[in-house]
């Protein structure tokens, strides 16, 4: 989406840049980090809180995962995770929505 905004005499050109998903862990609700995916794009990538942005979701051998779990960088126990499916579809409704540029997600602890 483009949006050509007037304020006085300058005019200003306003880009949806796409949409992020905050993931919290469900136990003590720490932020674990963002899936951020951009406008216009089918690229979709996992933003740990710490460590390197990786591709999302990930893909298995035969080339895709079905649930996906990741720790919690502030030491909690188990892994935190989520139906690979509806993840994309909320990171796909931000991402895709010009009037919102973040949502929420909370991973549910695992059994690891």
């Amino acid at each position: 989406m483009h949006t050509t905004l007037m304020h006085g005499e300058v005019s200003v050109d306003v880009h949806h840049l796409g949409g992020a998903v905050k993931l919290w862990c469900s136990t003590a609700h720490h932020h674990i980090g963002h899936l951020r995916q951009k406008s216009n794009s089918t690229v979709i990538e996992y933003w740990p809180r710490e460590g390197a942005k990786q591709p999302w979701p990930p893909r298995d051998e035969w080339g895709s995962v079905r649930w996906w779990a990741v720790r919690c960088p502030d030491g909690c126990p188990h892994e935190f995770g989520g139906p690979v499916d509806i993840i994309l579809r909320i990171v796909n409704e931000v991402g895709g929505d010009p009037t919102r540029t973040e949502g929420e997600y909370t991973l549910i602890r695992g059994n690891a």
